[in-house]
């Protein structure tokens, strides 16, 4: 990614990278979302309980408040 922004070191990235984590960042807990339903939707079938859908929920959360974070950085 250095060889694109065109940066000599990592610690100075550009708002550009910053931009393309941020959005990987999204896209990343949109694609966790989706897991965490077709968890719930399974375990509803079975009677069983949502902890894994719940944390799927809260990882998705984070990572969704990381990306936004990081495109305003």
């Amino acid at each position: 990614m250095s060889i694109i922004l065109s940066t000599t070191t990592v610690t100075h990235f550009s708002h550009t990278a910053y931009v393309i984590i941020g959005i990987c960042l999204i896209i990343i807990s949109i694609l966790v979302f989706v897991r965490g339903r077709k968890i719930s939707n399974s375990l509803k079938k079975e009677g069983e309980t949502h902890f894994q859908a719940m944390q799927a929920y809260w990882i998705a959360a984070l990572v969704l408040i990381s990306g936004i974070v990081s495109l305003f950085r």
